[in-house]
């Protein structure tokens, strides 16, 4: 059977923080695209470097619903997802 791959890519900042085990959620802001993407089940998250096609892979995890306030959000407490990654499996470097 095929394995269900969510696509995530992000700006370097990120990237390397994951990478360094500095951070193990990615967040996305709850709206209607991602409310559909995670009706799906997926078995892992290619979690790219954006324009490049180096990448981590994780077994996916699940994630939570919850408020935070970020930089790349403005101002105010927004809902997001937070997409667990604490399971890697991979660095590509493609």
């Amino acid at each position: 059977m095929e394995k269900k791959i969510l696509y995530l890519h992000v700006k370097r900042e990120y990237w390397e923080q994951v990478r360094d085990k500095q951070k193990n959620k990615e967040y996305r802001i709850i709206k209607p695209y991602w409310i559909k993407r995670f009706k799906q089940n997926y078995d892992l998250i290619y979690y790219y470097l954006a324009y490049t096609s180096k990448k981590l892979i994780f077994e996916y995890n699940g994630f939570v619903r919850t408020a935070i306030k970020h930089k790349e959000f403005g101002d105010k407490p927004v809902n997001v997802f937070a997409i667990d990654l604490t399971k890697p499996l991979e660095v590509s470097a493609d």
